[in-house]
C-alpha cells in the first residue's frame, strides 16, 4: 500500500509539472489614444533632440487588464495579431500598420505583476530599418542605447491597478546616456519632416494581440514540491 500510496503523489506531481509547463495566454482587443513626447528642444528653429527622458502616454484604454497568473517567475512574450495607428484623423494615408508580428521575448517577471516599477536595460542595440509614411522612407536605428532605463505606470480612474484589473492609461518613460544622438535624434527628424516639429508624435490606435506567459523550472518545481508535501502531511495527519 505504501508502494501504491506514493506511486499516486508522485502521478500527482506529474501532472501538476505537466500543467504548469503549460503557458498562460491573455488575448487583448483594444484602442487606445496615444502621444510622444519628451525628444525635441521646440524652443530651437529647427526642434533639436534632447537626451529625454522620452515619454509615451498610452490613454482612453479600452480591453486591456493586467495579467494574473499564479505567483511565480515566468518568461513572458508577446505575440501582436493586427495594429493600426491613426495620426491625423480624418486624413487618409497617414496611417501604421501591421500584423502577424512576433513572437517577441519581453523578459522574465515575477507575478503578481507590478502596476509601477523600473527596470534596468543595460545596453540596447537597435538594429536599422525602413519606416514608410505618407510615401515616403525613413531609415533609422543602427546605434546602441546606452545605460538605458525602462520604467512603467499602469492606471485605472488614476489609481495604480492590482492584477486582473481593467487598465485605462499607460506611462511608459525611457531615460538612457544618449538619447540625444540615438532614439530621439530619429524621433526629432521624422517630428520635423512629417509631424509638424511640435515635439509630440500623437494620434489614435487599435492593437489585437496576446501575451503568454511559461513558468520557469524552479516555478514548476515549487509547485510540484508543495503539492507533495501537501499530500504526505494528509496522510500522517489521517493515521
Amino acid at each position: 500500500m505504501k508502494k501504491i500510496g506514493l506511486g499516486i503523489l508522485i502521478l500527482m506531481v506529474s501532472l501538476l509539472v505537466a500543467a504548469g509547463a503549460r503557458a498562460y495566454t491573455w488575448t487583448y482587443n483594444t484602442t487606445f489614444d496615444f502621444a510622444l513626447a519628451g525628444f525635441s528642444d521646440t524652443s530651437q528653429t529647427p526642434p533639436v533632440p534632447t537626451n529625454g527622458p522620452l515619454t509615451l502616454t498610452i490613454s482612453n484604454i479600452t480591453g486591456l487588464s493586467l495579467p494574473d497568473p499564479a505567483a511565480g517567475t515566468y518568461e513572458w512574450s508577446l505575440e501582436i495579431d493586427n495594429f493600426m495607428l491613426d495620426f491625423i484623423p480624418n486624413v487618409t494615408g497617414d496611417e501604421l500598420s501591421g500584423s502577424n508580428l512576433g513572437p517577441f521575448d519581453i523578459g522574465t517577471w515575477q507575478a503578481p505583476l507590478a502596476a509601477q516599477g523600473s527596470f534596468n536595460l543595460g545596453d540596447v542595440y537597435v538594429p536599422e530599418f525602413t519606416i514608410n509614411y505618407m510615401n515616403n522612407s525613413y531609415t533609422v536605428g543602427n546605434y546602441t542605447v546606452q545605460n538605458a532605463v525602462f520604467s512603467w505606470e499602469l492606471t485605472n480612474n488614476g489609481t495604480l491597478v492590482n492584477p486582473g484589473d481593467s487598465i485605462d492609461e499607460i506611462v511608459l518613460t525611457l531615460t538612457a546616456d544618449n538619447l540625444n544622438t540615438t532614439i530621439n535624434r530619429d524621433l526629432t527628424a521624422l517630428d520635423n519632416l512629417a509631424g509638424g516639429a511640435n515635439g509630440v508624435i500623437d494620434g489614435t490606435g487599435i492593437a489585437d494581440f496576446k501575451v503568454s506567459a511559461v513558468p520557469e523550472p524552479a516555478t514548476v518545481m515549487l509547485l510540484g514540491a508543495g503539492l507533495l508535501l501537501a499530500g504526505i502531511a494528509r496522510k500522517r495527519f489521517s493515521k
